[in-house]
């Protein structure tokens, strides 16, 4: 892709932090595994979803990523119509993306409309599953900029 080199310099940096931690466990030094998980903001058609494919990809060809799919929800995957609805999809979803990308378009919108109070509840239980599943799931966040 031409351009967006504020991407590639992102995708550039994450691979070389995971080329280092094998170096490192190469030598014997462990360490926890940094998270990988991303925000892009961006107006329409700016190519957030195209990028977020190919960070699938080249995870998926680094070793970074096992499956290296992109699973891309919405706010209608994420959050209950019940009370209780929600977080069980949130975990299921993360679930569905592990080993992979989980894609979240137009994230901001969890928190817009009457029933923000169960976007309240997919943003918690999300920001609790980022760090359960950082060692093997990549979530991105789509934001408007």
């Amino acid at each position: 892709m031409v351009g967006l080199s504020g991407a590639k310099n992102v995708i550039d940096r994450v691979l070389s932090a995971h080329r280092a931690r094998k170096l490192y466990q190469q030598c014997g030094i462990e360490g926890d595994a940094p998270p990988m998980h991303m925000v892009f903001t961006g107006n329409p058609g700016t190519a957030k979803t195209s990028v977020a494919r190919l960070c699938a990809k080249i995870f998926k060809e680094e070793g970074i990523l096992k499956r290296g799919k992109l699973i891309e929800v919405s706010r209608a995957e994420l959050v209950g119509k019940y009370v209780g609805w929600t977080a069980r999809l949130v975990k299921e979803q993360v679930r569905k993306a592990k080993g992979s990308v989980l894609f979240i378009d137009e994230a901001y919108s969890l928190l817009n409309g009457r029933e923000c109070q169960f976007g309240e509840e997919a943003v918690n239980t999300l920001v609790m599953e980022m760090e359960n599943c950082r060692k093997d799931t990549v979530i991105i966040l789509i934001l408007r900029k």
